[in-house]
């Protein structure tokens, strides 16, 4: 005990107890981070780097890729896993490339007999951007091959050669075919001896015309059911009998939306009724488009008259 007089703080001790070791460090441990994964190494790591360098080079050299760069054809029956080796190469544009036996597994489930099963999106080795793929004609012509041939259910061949007599009947169309759907295309490629015998009609019908350069104006020429086409040979002689003096021939090539004599003849009544005293003959042989413009029913806009993928 304290005698008494003697100052209190003289009696608190003036440092604080030690604690045991053991004690201590459990108090004064800090967490530590978790340990980083290593780096992985060899093969791994070359099995994590892309498989195509889409963006090599600079400039003017720099290197684009392709779908076939990125995914390989998918093949069905394969299931040892041999896609494991990523990007080049390959046949068809359209299938994705995988690796591992589990993208093998997913490939040959349920692929039925003999048949090719689509990819799982999971299985698809990895995504780029859409300015660094190229897509051009080639693709797409090959992409319209194959969706032609499985509507039309012949081989891709047999399409590529359809295709051909197409464009030797309409030559307008050989460097857009690529720009049409794979559907108009389709309809095109089975339709070849319907286009022979239609272009063969205008022809009868319009002498002086490019059959050809009116179909390209006007696909629905070649394609409409024929319960829905002009009788060619009435309309020429209605158009003539409208237009004394006007080429007529030459005028439906570049305006085949006449053909449709009835909404023609309407768009002529009402340019006399709206422009009163005006020749309306000569107005068409200098500013057809004044006088089209009027056309109702389908042909209400003149410049977007026909569902025309090529033009």
């Amino acid at each position: 005990m304290a005698r008494s007089g003697a100052p209190l703080s003289s009696s608190i001790p003036q440092h604080p107890p030690r604690l045991p070791r053991a004690v201590a460090g459990r108090a004064t441990a800090q967490p530590q981070p978790p340990p980083k994964a290593a780096a992985p190494q060899g093969a791994a790591a070359a099995a994590a780097a892309p498989q195509y360098p889409y963006n090599a080079g600079e400039g003017e050299r720099k290197q684009k890729a392709t779908i076939e760069h990125i995914f390989k054809p998918s093949r069905s029956g394969d299931d040892d896993g041999d896609d494991s080796d990523g990007g080049g190469g390959g046949g068809g544009g359209g299938g994705a490339s995988t690796s591992g036996r589990g993208a093998a597994a997913d490939r040959g489930a349920g692929a039925g007999a003999g048949g090719r099963r689509p990819l799982a999106p999971w299985a698809v080795g990895w995504q780029m951007s859409e300015r660094n793929l190229v897509w051009n004609d080639d693709l797409k012509l090959r992409l319209i091959r194959r969706v032609a041939s499985e509507q039309l259910g012949i081989p891709e061949s047999e399409v590529d050669a359809r295709l051909e007599q197409v464009v030797v009947l309409l030559p307008d169309l050989r460097a857009r075919l690529a720009q049409a759907p794979a559907d108009m295309a389709a309809r095109l490629a089975g339709s070849t001896g319907a286009i022979a015998a239609r272009l063969l009609r205008l022809k009868q019908a319009f002498p002086r015309a490019d059959a050809g350069a009116m179909v390209a104006n006007r696909l629905g020429l070649v394609l409409d059911p024929e319960e829905q086409l002009p009788d060619f040979g009435a309309a020429a002689a209605r158009l003539a009998a409208l237009l004394p003096g006007v080429d007529t021939d030459r005028f439906a090539e570049a305006f085949p939306a006449v053909l449709d004599v009835d909404d023609f003849e309407r768009a002529l009544e009402d340019a006399a009724r709206l422009m009163p005293g005006q020749d309306i003959a000569s107005m068409l042989r200098a500013n057809p488009g004044m006088v089209l413009s009027l056309m109702k029913g389908k042909h209400l806009i003149t410049y977007d008259q026909i569902d025309n993928p090529f033009s």
